[in-house]
Protein backbone atom coordinates (compact mmCIF):
# COMPACT_ATOMS: atom_id res chain seq x y z
CA UNK A 1 0.00 0.00 0.00
CA UNK A 2 1.24 3.32 -0.69
CA UNK A 3 -0.98 5.50 0.98
CA UNK A 4 -4.16 6.54 2.14
CA UNK A 5 -7.04 8.07 0.02
CA UNK A 6 -9.83 8.60 1.90
CA UNK A 7 -12.24 7.23 4.11
CA UNK A 8 -16.00 6.53 5.18
CA UNK A 9 -18.65 5.22 7.51
CA UNK A 10 -17.65 1.52 6.63
CA UNK A 11 -14.35 1.68 4.03
CA UNK A 12 -10.96 3.23 3.72
CA UNK A 13 -9.67 3.65 0.01
CA UNK A 14 -5.51 3.54 -0.23
CA UNK A 15 -3.16 3.89 -2.91
CA UNK A 16 -1.71 0.73 -4.02
CA UNK A 17 0.75 -0.98 -6.89
CA UNK A 18 0.74 -4.27 -8.47
CA UNK A 19 3.24 -5.79 -7.77
CA UNK A 20 4.27 -7.45 -11.20
CA UNK A 21 2.91 -4.52 -13.17
CA UNK A 22 3.81 -1.92 -11.10
CA UNK A 23 0.17 -0.38 -12.10
CA UNK A 24 -1.43 2.31 -9.56
CA UNK A 25 -4.82 1.06 -7.74
CA UNK A 26 -7.22 2.42 -5.66
CA UNK A 27 -7.71 -0.48 -3.19
CA UNK A 28 -11.53 -0.02 -0.71
CA UNK A 29 -10.63 -1.99 2.58
CA UNK A 30 -14.52 -3.02 3.56
CA UNK A 31 -15.42 -4.78 6.78
CA UNK A 32 -17.72 -6.72 6.10
CA UNK A 33 -18.57 -8.41 9.59
CA UNK A 34 -22.28 -6.91 9.73
CA UNK A 35 -24.96 -8.30 7.19
CA UNK A 36 -26.02 -4.92 6.63
CA UNK A 37 -22.40 -3.91 5.30
CA UNK A 38 -22.16 -6.83 3.51
CA UNK A 39 -25.20 -6.24 1.77
CA UNK A 40 -24.41 -2.84 0.52
CA UNK A 41 -21.01 -3.91 -0.27
CA UNK A 42 -22.58 -6.84 -2.75
CA UNK A 43 -25.07 -3.81 -4.28
CA UNK A 44 -21.85 -2.04 -5.26
CA UNK A 45 -20.29 -4.71 -6.98
CA UNK A 46 -23.03 -5.25 -9.12
CA UNK A 47 -23.43 -2.11 -9.83
CA UNK A 48 -19.75 -1.86 -10.61
CA UNK A 49 -20.06 -4.67 -13.05
CA UNK A 50 -23.25 -3.92 -14.95
CA UNK A 51 -22.06 -0.55 -16.47
CA UNK A 52 -18.70 0.48 -18.60
CA UNK A 53 -18.31 4.23 -17.78
CA UNK A 54 -15.48 6.59 -17.55
CA UNK A 55 -17.02 8.29 -14.62
CA UNK A 56 -16.90 5.34 -12.67
CA UNK A 57 -13.97 3.40 -11.37
CA UNK A 58 -13.24 0.19 -13.02
CA UNK A 59 -13.96 -3.06 -10.86
CA UNK A 60 -11.19 -5.85 -10.69
CA UNK A 61 -11.85 -8.06 -8.29
CA UNK A 62 -13.05 -8.56 -4.34
CA UNK A 63 -10.66 -10.58 -2.29
CA UNK A 64 -10.90 -11.64 1.61
CA UNK A 65 -7.88 -11.10 3.96
CA UNK A 66 -8.59 -13.24 7.14
CA UNK A 67 -7.11 -10.83 9.38
CA UNK A 68 -9.30 -8.16 8.16
CA UNK A 69 -12.48 -10.54 9.06
CA UNK A 70 -10.96 -11.20 12.75
CA UNK A 71 -10.39 -8.18 13.45
CA UNK A 72 -12.56 -4.82 15.73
Amino acid sequence: MLGHLGSGISSVVRRARHKVTGEKYAVKLINVNAPDKRSMLMKEVKMLCLFDCDALVQFHGAYPRARALSSR
